[in-house]
């Protein structure tokens, strides 16, 4: 990461959003009048060093929200361990940390970030303390909890937030029915709660998530979250994003989702077929939904129900998948052919990741069906072959609203001309991902439309590149 202070003020104060600060040298250069950054990280060992020093939190923070996090940075130097015995120490800095909190009483909008994965010095009680301090931000709007100790019993805290709107939750690791029974007390207390991001007890084999059988049995579950919610007092949910949680049928669950204009539905989720039929059955619609669509046709079903859908993300099974791939060939097909067309009318982005062997259905059903979107301004499409490629670019002239594309896992080109041309000049950007530079760059001249210039910027997505291509306009000075 680099340094604050290699950093000019000018792209300092155009940032003006995050800020993570390693060392007291650092905090001390973005802590200027002329700073206006609305919010501040604090690493874990930052703190034990200003509460070493008995130096007052409360003076940097007075005019920043708090973020709170024990992932220590390769820059952050290792203090002293002697600080976890060190209980006089461990007094100054609650003592520091609660005025601080105090102070961001009147900001209206902050986030604390509690991140106890790789704890190092300071005790579990000594956390736990600093977290009553909660308590003194009765405005608090926006919390995240990433790898949380089971241990800690800070969740009992935020009970205090009356006004929380935005809950994150990391997961701790292992499924603790204490954890989950803690996270639906806190939730139920939180009436104005409407953003949920849940990610459950994520493992990994070979880079690929995936829940196992005992998960499914006994990991967390949506519809134990919401048992403390009454049901004549449901909460205002309008952004649910889950990932490694279990999602069945359950009475406690619709009158919270009523309200729901954004579903994401991560890989490792465990998703019964009875979830699907309930959301027909209580005519529930989702305008922006992220999905993972198997062999299971429920999804679909619900799907075909769903009118006015604007958003679409569509992944096809997991990575690490072992199953029937004929049947998800035959899902996806059914997909194109019985289902999009009725999405057609009010559809204005849509993805489709499949991460199959095969093309998942891509063909004339692909083809026709797509066209059919009239009112689409973005598509991202996986594309694994030649034969892929030109039948998903061709139509790309024949929608009319596109200003967006989006071209996922593109494969090296054997040729330049691998890759057709796309076939109109109204496209404002469009984005290749996973592609090597020398493969861009092979195929640029070929990409774009004559005439047309466009913009390219490398972005890094965790270690996956992808490039950006945003068009200029005539007076656009650069």
């Amino acid at each position: 990461m680099l340094s604050l202070l290699s950093l000019p003020n000018e792209l300092i104060q155009e940032i003006g959003l995050v800020a993570e600060v390693p060392d007291l040298k650092s905090l001390r250069a973005v802590c200027h009048p002329e700073f206006k950054y609305h919010r501040i990280i604090f690493p874990i060992p930052l703190i034990e060093d200003l509460a070493a020093h008995r130096t007052p939190i409360a003076r940097y923070v007075q005019r920043l929200s708090v973020v709170v996090s024990t992932q220590r940075s390769p820059l952050t130097p290792k203090f002293d361990r002697k600080l976890r015995h060190n209980r006089p120490a461990l007094g100054q800095l609650k003592n520091d940390l609660w005025p601080a909190l105090a102070s961001l009483i009147n900001v209206v909008s902050a986030t604390v970030r509690f991140d106890t994965h790789g704890i190092r010095t300071i005790p579990a009680w000594a956390i736990d303390d600093i977290f009553q301090g909660l308590k003194h931000l009765p405005l608090l709007e926006d919390i995240y909890i990433s790898q949380p100790d089971p241990k800690l019993p800070f969740l009992s805290s935020i009970k205090h937030l009356n006004g929380l709107r935005t809950l994150h939750w990391g997961g701790s690791g292992h499924y603790h029915r204490t954890v989950e029974k803690a996270l639906s007390l806190a939730i139920a207390a939180c009436p104005n709660l409407s953003c949920l991001a849940l990610d459950g007890d994520s493992m990994s084999v070979n880079g690929a998530s995936y829940i196992s059988h005992t998960h499914s049995q006994y990991g967390y579950r949506l519809c134990r979250l919401l048992r403390y919610v009454s049901p004549d007092k449901p909460l205002p949910l309008t952004y649910l994003d889950i990932r490694e949680w279990n999602v069945s049928h359950s009475v406690w669950l619709y009158p919270n989702l009523r309200s729901l204009q954004t579903l994401i539905i991560r890989d490792g989720c465990d998703v019964s077929p009875h979830f699907w039929n309930g959301l027909v059955k209580e005519h529930i619609r989702i305008p922006d939904l992220t999905l993972v669509v198997g062999t299971d046709p429920a999804p679909l079903h619900y799907l075909r129900s769903n009118k006015g859908m604007v958003r679409l993300v569509l992944c096809t099974g997991l990575k690490d998948f072992r199953g029937d791939y004929e049947q998800v060939e035959r899902t996806g097909k059914a997909f194109f052919k019985d289902v999009l067309p009725l999405l057609s009318g009010t559809l204005e982005e849509l993805h489709l990741k499949p991460r199959m062997r095969g093309k998942w259905g891509y063909g004339d059903h692909a083809a026709d069906s797509i066209a059919q979107c009239k009112q689409l301004k973005a598509l991202g499409i996986n594309v694994s072959d030649h034969d892929s490629m030109t039948s998903l670019l061709d139509f790309v002239k024949v929608l009319p609203a596109l200003r967006t594309l989006y071209l996922y896992e593109v494969p090296a080109p054997a040729h330049p001309y691998f890759i057709p041309p796309i076939g109109t000049g109204a496209l404002e950007q469009f984005r290749i991902r996973d592609t090597k530079s020398q493969d861009v760059v092979l195929n640029l001249e070929v990409i774009l439309p004559h005439g047309v210039v466009y913009r390219p910027e490398l972005m890094i997505d965790g270690e996956k590149p992808s490039w950006f291509f945003k068009r200029l306009q005539p007076n656009d000075p650069s």
